[in-house]
């Protein structure tokens, strides 16, 4: 049954990516969407995916906070280790992409209290990172409640708050 959740779970993003897309690309006058669009290109589904939560943060952020995806997901230069990213000690989950090396697949990582729990496939990585909020009984990072909120909308079909 947890194969089959996580398999639809995965279906679910993969929905909504090309929605995502689609809807960033008519928000292409912030420099912000724009900027994350334009790396779209060229990039595997995998990637589209890891890169399509960015995008979503920028659509939907708390326009009380400044904008800053990093409090979701942490671009792991190609030179980094996952050892190098646990010392940085990063409190809320979080998500690490794993950039590929010659010769490997790229992956991301899962961060809660700053140490790494598990790898995931990229598809996997953004119901995996959603699922451990509730697993682990966290609340949500702040200034990134509206994403969380858009989240919990797709994977678990709750009602958004008015």
């Amino acid at each position: 049954r947890i194969k089959e959740t996580r398999l639809e779970l995965v279906k679910r993003w993969k929905e909504v990516v090309p929605k995502i897309i689609r809807i960033a690309t008519s928000e292409a006058q912030n420099k912000l969407i724009a900027n994350h669009l334009a790396k779209l290109e060229g990039l595997s589904e995998g990637e589209t995916n890891i890169y399509s939560i960015i995008l979503l943060y920028y659509l939907v952020s708390d326009t009380r906070y400044a904008a800053d995806h990093s409090k979701v997901i942490y671009l792991m230069s190609i030179t980094e280790t996952l050892e190098n990213v646990e010392r940085k000690s990063i409190p809320q989950p979080t998500l690490v992409y794993c950039y590929k090396k010659p010769g490997s697949q790229s992956t991301c990582a899962l961060l809660v209290d700053g140490r790494v729990l598990c790898t995931a496939k990229l598809e996997e990585a953004v119901p995996l990172y959603i699922a451990s909020f509730f697993v682990f009984n966290i609340c949500y990072t702040e200034g990134c409640t509206n994403l969380f909120y858009v989240l919990e909308k797709i994977f678990f079909n709750t009602s958004l708050p008015s």
